[in-house]
């Protein structure tokens, strides 16, 4: 946060004592220090921005995408994973998201299509419940274009870690195409 939003924290005053037997009674400095406490918590608990600007690197809020275009799409080896996009995050809290499409030329027979977050390139993750793991078998119209969304990881990091969008597919006939969006926010 910009320091113009988030004031020093207050610092209790010097040689002040609390007056009364039960504390219940402050001197004037005390009475002031715990109204900047109160000013410097609500400081802290802002509402957001409202003028419908991007947040700066490292504030709360940031906002990273990654996209590969349909113009750009990587053809795909049925049943093999495939990078689509990554992002590179700094230390922090973020959670990280995507979508996938697979387009097939001709009349591709895809039966099955996956995609994932993870940290590992290409590679199907060992944890599924934990990478936004999503995937769905069945027999899709030939040649018709499938759209993937990838759940939610979420990334707590304390160095920069780049973070795949990987999507696999199985496919007979001609081939198929992939492309998409890796989304992240920093979350604190």
């Amino acid at each position: 946060m910009p320091d113009i939003l988030a004031p020093v924290r207050p610092t209790p005053p010097a040689n002040e004592a609390v007056i009364g037997p039960n504390g219940d009674r402050h001197s004037q400095a005390w009475t002031q220090y715990h109204k900047s406490v109160s000013d410097w918590i609500s400081a802290q608990n802002d509402k957001g921005a409202s003028d419908g600007s991007e947040a700066a690197a490292g504030d709360i809020g940031e906002f990273l995408t990654a996209s590969l275009a349909h113009g750009s799409a990587h053809p795909m080896t049925s049943g093999v994973p495939i990078d689509v996009a990554w992002l590179d995050l700094t230390a922090g809290d973020w959670d990280v998201w995507g979508n996938i499409v697979f387009f097939p030329s001709g009349a591709a027979t895809i039966s099955i299509i996956s995609g994932w977050v993870a940290p590992s390139s290409a590679t199907i993750p060992g944890a599924l419940e934990s990478e936004g793991y999503v995937t769905l078998r069945t027999a899709f119209t030939a040649g018709a274009v499938q759209g993937l969304p990838i759940g939610r990881v979420r990334l707590l990091t304390t160095t920069t870690q780049r973070m795949y969008l990987t999507g696999a597919a199985v496919f007979g006939a001609a081939g198929v195409d992939v492309f998409g969006t890796l989304n992240a926010r920093r979350q604190r």
